[in-house]
């Protein structure tokens, strides 16, 4: 999002509710069983809540996830859930109240924390992402969020940021063989894998301790 000189698309080139349900009708008839709400931050639309439960009424969906900043989170957690949002996945890169301002380029850190906060309460399947910025991918600046999940009973993901991504299954997992996360088994004890969700999943670990996940 550039700093300054934002141009939105105009409310005409943007799909309606009733166009978005109609063509996830479609595809749920064609095999799609599993959506996620993403942007942009979805957040950001206006009447979101109805849009879930209009999707969330659809035959043949089995699962309806969102991705998030979490920075509206907090006013929109209950809202969703009753309106039948499964899991909400929240971008979260730091901690640090000073990191979050220079990823981000406002304040906000206090606010995503109220947000998975409120997720957690109303009961969501909830996750932590965490995207890596730059190729320290595992170090020991990711303990802070390796803490705060397991302490929470959140699930923490990272995910990988570089110019080129594998395009194979192979290749990805082959990548992430490469990428397991020694320094954290250093800090909390050894990770022992778990089955992949998907296929489309890369690896999932539990501690050993039994408190918390990564991915």
């Amino acid at each position: 999002m550039p700093n300054e000189n934002v141009r939105f698309r105009p409310r005409n080139e943007i799909l309606s509710f009733e166009e978005i349900e109609r063509f996830v009708r479609v595809v749920a008839q064609m095999g799609v069983h599993r959506l996620r709400l993403t942007g942009g931050e979805p957040l950001v639309r206006a009447e979101l809540p109805r849009l879930v439960e209009m999707l969330s009424a659809l035959p043949g969906i089995d699962d309806l996830a969102l991705t998030t900043n979490g920075i509206l989170l907090e006013e929109q957690a209950a809202d969703l859930r009753r309106a039948g949002l499964e899991r909400v996945n929240i971008s979260l890169d730091t901690l640090s109240e000073e990191t979050f301002k220079k990823i981000s380029r406002r304040e906000g850190l206090d606010r995503v924390l109220a947000g998975i906060a409120a997720a957690q309460k109303v009961g969501f399947k909830k996750h932590t992402a965490q995207r890596d910025r730059n190729s320290r991918s595992h170090g020991r600046r990711n303990h802070p969020l390796a803490r705060f999940s397991r302490e929470r009973g959140l699930e923490l993901r990272f995910i990988e940021y570089c110019r080129s991504m594998p395009k194979s299954l192979a290749g990805r997992r082959r990548a992430q063989r490469r990428n397991n996360p020694p320094n954290l088994e250093a800090e909390f004890g050894p990770l022992v894998p778990v089955a992949a969700p998907t296929p489309a999943s890369l690896h999932d670990f539990e501690f050993a301790d039994g408190r918390g996940r990564i991915a």
